[in-house]
């Protein structure tokens, strides 16, 4: 149930027709002067508007209503649906201990609309939930979630709300089968070219190659794994509070085993190369680190959605563990290394 509400919470929003769109954005004062990219893909920014007097606007036309976003100093500072229709988005950004908080609000616009209906019924039930004094009630409840999140699929059957629901239902193989029109969404292709990668990182598949470039060099995975070594695979980033952590625990399992063919492998993610280098530096890290200065296309290629993600390969290139918790991995190389 806590599952469901987060994912419902984070449903993004998606479809209408009109004559065009305009999306009027609100900004803080601190946002003024800066540009604002708005993203309907991972690609390029459909389009990019000057924060002034605290004000930006993007107009265009759109053929299908999707998933989009507004960046601004690298970040994103609100999501929703883009239709063919006037939408407004006002955004607050507040200092919070050890960050921000940003929160936006989104007028405009059909699936915008039963998004936030959606996530009003929802709110309802999960304040319920909190307060439920039985099992039996609780049961209860998360079964009339579970029928609102359908029934709100069934609803949407041929828009983008429809199916991020099903994605966040797991229903996506069924629902996109019954409904061929939507897979020509970004979000929908990006979803289930995901499915492909994450079946193809299962353990016991062979390991799909990758290459990262920086400071002029390519290397890829495949010269380093397949080579007769297990390799661990480490992504992670600088400014990625768990992964500084997880570093102590990896350093021991390194000097443990690295002196019986098992070596790390560590891949930065979304960091900045001087920020990396840094922490490499900070943390006397060992092992070899790639530095990626050419997108993220290693992470995509074994579907991280949060980091550290770490993956294992035996010496033949065969995917033994993906994303484990450490104490599986060391579990793992106990047994592997220590009762030989």
């Amino acid at each position: 149930m806590k599952k469901l509400i987060a994912l419902v919470m984070a449903l993004a929003p998606a479809f209408a027709v009109c004559a065009g769109y305009v999306v009027n954005l609100s900004a803080p004062a601190d946002k003024d002067g800066a540009m604002a990219y708005l993203y309907v893909s991972d690609d390029a920014p459909l389009d990019s508007a000057i924060i002034s007097d605290f004000k930006a606007e993007f107009k265009g036309d759109i053929s299908m209503p999707c998933q989009a976003m507004i960046v601004v100093d690298d970040a994103r500072i609100a999501s929703f649906y883009l239709e063919n229709d006037t939408i407004d988005v006002s955004v607050t950004i507040e200092k919070i201990p050890g960050g921000v908080r940003t929160d936006w609000e989104v007028e405009g616009g059909a699936l915008n609309a039963a998004k936030r209906r959606l996530v009003d019924k929802t709110r309802k039930l999960s304040e319920s939930y909190k307060w439920s004094a039985s099992e039996a009630e609780r049961a209860e409840i998360t079964n009339s979630y579970t029928g609102i999140l359908y029934k709100a699929m069934e609803d949407n059957a041929d828009n983008a709300f429809g199916a991020s629901i099903a994605i966040q239902l797991k229903k996506p193989r069924e629902y996109f089968e019954a409904h061929p029109a939507i897979v020509q969404l970004e979000t929908v292709k990006t979803y289930l070219e995901g499915l492909k990668a994450r079946e193809k990182t299962q353990p016991g598949n062979a390991f799909s190659d990758f290459a990262v470039k920086y400071n002029g060099e390519t290397r890829r995975l495949k010269d380093t794994v397949g080579k007769g070594d297990y390799v661990l695979l480490d992504f992670w980033a600088s400014w990625c509070g768990p992964c500084i952590k997880s570093m102590d625990h990896l350093k021991k399992l390194y000097a443990q085993y690295n002196c019986r063919n098992f070596k790390i492998l560590g891949v930065t993610v979304g960091d900045k190369p001087e920020n990396s280098i840094a922490a490499i530096n900070r943390l006397s890290l060992p092992w070899e680190i790639w530095i990626s200065d050419s997108g993220d296309e290693a992470s995509k290629t074994y579907m991280v959605e949060s980091i550290p993600h770490t993956v294992l390969f035996a010496p033949d290139g065969t995917i033994l563990l993906n994303n484990p918790s450490l104490s599986e991995l060391e579990t793992y190389l106990t047994e592997k290394f220590d009762k030989q």
